[in-house]
């Protein structure tokens, strides 16, 4: 008896944990449990889900029940735990980097289902909620994961990346995802159909409207040909194609084209193009009057098909990587020195969806002249001339405000001089033939920078005039205009440079260069809002205008450099903006900073100087001491939020609704067509 007493006491001496630890643990000290990777509880019964980024951040609470505050961010508590074996803070967790220096306004810790979802401790499975997906619920799934079966599921990496090459590198990037809908679709899940887009009948009534229609200027040549001059004995052979992108985004491309055919021969290959894409009749071609058989060269206007589209490209890589358009060489064929280039045609027109520039100042016709060569300070580049005492009051009255500060209006005309030297705010018009000089409703106007001469009560622009032989009615907008710069006002800034014997002046203007045919502009800092260098910045959407006025010590360098062009002044769209790392020549040529824009420039702004001569010894940028850079000044533009813009290029042309269910438009009452972009009495 006595040795069975001392057996059952014996027993009582050993440990026993909860459950044996259900088989997935160790039996410890204090009959606790300690248990293997991706098993949890007092008895090891419990499965660890996967744990990924967290979505939303969440305080952990007590975790410790010593029922005081919640301990600071930088003291771990539950340390060596199984779920946390390094331990974890009870308030929003602590981020470091590989230094052990803590960072701030971190977010996105590790937690279990991404705290988005519910661990199922028996099988170890996250069940997350609505809209998140994975084994973690890493993912912020797509509304739908089929797109409706018109689209693609991407990560925000990949959005970014068909963006124009964008990168995103957010927290994010591969797990937020998004429907990507192909042409014609819309919509969070792709499932709504886009209707035809067509011109609003009500803006081309009036005869001093015109309609900025898509056009490109097409060469393909012998890229060893000098400034024009055709190469003896040698021709381009072979054929290319046309790449056309209709409103939606959706690409054709033309059958083989000849290289040296005629606009007849190109017009019909795209209006061959399948569907219609291209309306009969409504492309109109135009050649050189000398035709020249090593330079194909020709203008295109797409009158039948308005609205911003994506610039056409040229294939002549058609038998694959090898050109099949080649030089021919006393017989003999060659498939190299061959370019092509296609940018908005000579004056620059490109199509657009909204007329920013839709106030029309009436009773003012104009008529332009060049500044003689050699008289072109601080880009000034032409005069406005052809005014009456009567049309210079109404014209000052129509371009009223500058910067959008009323307080700062002079004069009983309550405007802004938008004088090239004193201040930051020019004005920016559109110039459009008057009806007697207007071909036709697609005579597009043209952007003009406007200075304001106080002294002598003259207008001068500053980019050359395109036309001295038309009347032009002029078109202004309640939009704002901003040389691109650090300033926050016009202390320290006078339009003048150094050469006028004022020193140290601290400028900070942002300068560019880019070469014709590029969409690239190189820029003399980082002009992203990213960085918050500059007071005026810019972010992908924002719109900006390249004037080839050139100033303050550009100007004459520039005109003796001939690179002066009277086809410029289009409105650019940011597309992307980059920082580059040094290359070999960044210590003499300012190369690191872009900006992408959305049409190819169709002028040479590759002029450059150093930014000491160009505006003095600055402080604000010492970098660029005995730096080159670029002449051309940025100037961004910023539409107005409340009146004078007019979206005249849209689905069902403004005058119907679109059934996104079907893609047909219901037309208002007077309205016909498949677009509505007919006037009907009959259509009731």
């Amino acid at each position: 008896m006595k040795l069975v007493a001392f057996a059952l006491l014996a027993g009582k001496a050993a440990a026993e944990c909860p459950n044996a630890c259900s088989g997935h643990g160790n039996c410890g000290a204090y009959d606790e449990c300690t248990c293997y990777f991706n098993w949890q509880g007092g008895d090891c019964g419990y499965r660890t889900c996967p744990f990924a980024l967290a979505h939303v951040d969440t305080p952990k609470g007590d975790l410790d029940g010593s029922a005081d505050p919640l301990s600071s961010i930088h003291e771990l508590v539950v340390v060596d735990s199984t779920v946390y074996p390094y331990g974890t803070h009870e308030q929003y967790p602590r981020m470091m980097d590989s230094t052990g220096a803590v960072l701030e306004n971190t977010a996105h810790s590790y937690m279990e289902c991404g705290n988005k979802g519910l661990c199922d401790r028996g099988s170890g499975e996250c069940d997350c909620f609505a809209g998140y997906e994975g084994a973690a619920c890493q993912r912020a799934s797509c509304p739908d994961p089929q797109c409706s079966g018109h689209g693609t599921c991407q990560s925000a990496a990949e959005l970014a990346a068909s963006d124009y090459n964008n990168v995103y590198l957010l927290w994010d990037k591969d797990v937020t995802m998004g429907c990507k809908c192909e042409p014609g679709y819309t919509g969070p899940t792709c499932s709504e159909k886009q209707c035809k887009f067509g011109v609003d009948p009500l803006y081309i009534d009036d005869p001093y409207m015109s309609i900025r229609a898509p056009t490109a200027h097409v060469e393909i040549k012998n890229d060893k040909r000098d400034a024009g001059v055709p190469l003896a004995g040698q021709y381009l052979g072979g054929t290319y194609a046309i790449k056309f992108y209709d409103v939606f985004g959706e690409d054709y491309e033309t059958a083989p084209i000849e290289v040296n055919s005629s606009c007849e021969v190109v017009v019909k290959a795209l209006e061959d193009l399948p569907n219609e894409v291209i309306p009969d009749g409504s492309v109109e071609c135009k050649q050189p009057g000398e035709f020249e058989y090593d330079w194909t060269v020709y203008d295109l206007e797409f009158h039948g098909n308005p609205g911003d589209l994506r610039p056409i490209e040229v294939n002549y890589f058609l038998d694959g990587s090898r050109p099949s358009v080649y030089n021919i060489v006393n017989e003999t064929s060659y498939d190299y020195n061959v370019t092509a280039l296609v940018y908005p045609n000579y004056y620059g027109i490109a199509g657009e969806f909204v007329d920013y520039f839709s106030k029309y100042c009436h009773n003012v016709e104009v008529t332009l002249s060049a500044v003689p060569a050699g008289q072109r300070f601080f880009g000034v580049n032409g005069e406005v001339t052809g005014l009456d005492s009567a049309e210079a009051k109404l014209l000052k009255k129509c371009l009223g405000d500058a910067n959008g500060d009323t307080s700062d209006n002079k004069q009983v005309y309550d405007w802004d001089y938008g004088m090239w030297n004193e201040t930051l705010y020019p004005h920016i018009v559109k110039l459009a033939p008057t009806p007697d000089y207007m071909d036709d409703d697609y005579d597009a106007g043209k952007y003009y920078l406007i200075w304001y001469e106080h002294r002598t009560d003259r207008f001068f622009t500053g980019n050359l005039p395109a036309d001295t032989t038309s009347a032009f009615t002029i078109f202004t907008t309640d939009g704002v205009a901003t040389v691109m710069t650090n300033l926050t006002g016009t202390s320290g800034f006078n339009g003048l440079g150094s050469d006028l014997g004022v020193s140290a002046i601290d400028y900070g203007e942002v300068t560019a260069r880019f070469e014709k045919g590029s969409d690239t502009i190189f820029t003399s800092v980082d002009t992203s809002c990213y960085t918050g260098a500059l007071s005026t910045c810019l972010s992908k959407g924002d719109k900006i205008f390249l004037f080839d006025a050139f100033w303050p010590q550009g100007d004459l360098a520039q005109e003796d450099s001939g690179l002066v062009a009277s086809n410029t002044g289009n409105m650019y769209t940011v597309v992307k903006i980059g920082v580059d790392k040094p290359s070999s020549s960044t210590y003499e040529l300012e190369d690191r900073y872009t900006v992408v824009v959305d049409k190819v420039i169709n002028w040479d702004g590759s002029y450059t100087m150093d930014y000491e001569t160009l505006y003095g010894t600055s402080s604000v940028f010492p970098d660029l001491i005995s730096k080159s850079v670029g002449t051309v000044r940025m100037i961004k533009f910023e539409p107005s939020t409340t009146d004078g813009n007019y979206e005249y290029v849209s689905e069902c042309s403004g005058r119907g609704l679109c059934d996104s269910s079907s893609g047909l438009c219901e037309c208002f009452t007077g309205y016909t067509g498949d677009n509505c972009a007919l006037q009907n009495a009959l259509a009731i």
